[in-house]
């Protein structure tokens, strides 16, 4: 079996450098640094075609042809914008499976008569838009056909700590994502100058989204797109993480970073963090009148709970979900 997989998750508007950092597993670095123990079994061949810095500090690699890195992202945007694949790379046709792990990717395969696999990590994403038509799978739990966008699930992971590291926390809550009417960190900033709790946020803003109306540099504070380093450092220091999500997201690495590190999480209750939120134990469900609440609960919060619900999504696991998924595909493809 000829797999290509094409990854569109970690380009685009909200381009991020440590989006792409293998160790975040963010789809091509995820592959990157996995893919032997996931796909080359069975002599399956896999090629990756994906952002440079996805492959960065992957030297492990016996056959380098394997990593095709970009350089220019335009590439991935004129893929997700519907151009046909078939006139940007050649070959694709000596391919059995294209599969991408981003679900609003629309993989528009020309002529080709090989399947394109798109999958969510949770699978509950049903959408019945005529344009997704060309995407073959199917929903890994329910095993249900769909007639236009078929989903296939699959467990993204990152490396969680193998044990819980406690850390002191300091009194402040955190958002690094991207700032939007999806990622609604204004209403976290505001809240944040009403009671005077110290807000931190880092990433991109969205063009016209008003957040830096909401900062004072007194309690609440920007700090532009920072590196993963830093990231990681803020995120296991706060008291509290912010995803205070307006729209169905099927699925949020950062929730998963911030428990790994012991943080629980403020969430409305939108799309997936419904499902993985244990309210009390890994964070919280912010309803629009109770976060002062929800902030002096976190101060009591158990990280070894919160980094024991992030475990479900330990890169072990990750694997093991990747080759139980490729092996239906294969089987339901060959």
């Amino acid at each position: 079996m000829k797999i290509l997989y094409l990854d569109l998750n970690c380009s685009g508007e909200f381009f991020e450098s440590y989006s792409c950092n293998p160790k975040r597993y963010g789809g091509g670095g995820c592959f990157a640094r996995w893919a032997k123990e996931i796909l080359n079994e069975n002599n399956n061949i896999f090629k990756i075609i994906a952002p440079k810095k996805c492959f960065q500090d992957i030297q492990s690699w016996e056959n380098n042809d394997s990593c095709v890195a970009i350089d220019d992202l335009k590439i991935f945007e004129y893929i997700k914008s519907g151009y046909d694949i078939t006139k940007i790379f050649n070959g694709l046709e000596n391919f059995d499976i294209i599969c991408t792990h981003n679900i609003f990717c629309r993989i528009n395969k020309g002529n080709l008569k090989i399947p394109v696999v798109c999958w969510s990590p949770f699978g509950d994403c049903d959408y019945n838009d005529p344009s997704y038509n060309y995407s073959l799978c199917y929903n890994h739990e329910s095993k249900q056909k769909y007639v236009h966008q078929p989903i296939k699930y699959i467990k993204i992971g990152k490396p969680i700590p193998s044990q819980f590291i406690k850390k002191n926390k300091e009194d402040f809550i955190f958002q690094c994502t991207q700032h939007s009417e999806s990622f609604n960190s204004i209403e976290i900033a505001k809240n944040c100058l009403k009671y005077g709790v110290r807000g931190i946020f880092a990433g991109p803003i969205h063009d016209n989204y008003n957040l830096k109306d909401f900062i004072d540099d007194k309690l609440t504070f920007y700090l532009g797109e920072i590196s993963e380093e830093s990231k990681l450092d803020y995120t296991s220091r706060a008291t509290l993480y912010s995803l205070y999500l307006t729209s169905d997201v099927p699925f949020n690495q950062s929730a998963i970073e911030a428990n790994s590190l012991g943080t629980p999480i403020l969430s409305s209750g939108k799309g997936w963090m419904n499902r993985y939120i244990k309210e009390n134990i890994n964070g919280y469900f912010y309803n629009g009148n109770n976060f002062l609440d929800i902030y002096s609960r976190s101060k009591e919060a158990d990280g070894q709970k919160c980094w024991e619900a992030s475990r479900e999504f330990s890169s072990e696991k990750m694997i093991e979900s990747f080759k139980q998924a490729f092996s239906e595909i294969i089987n339901e493809f060959k």
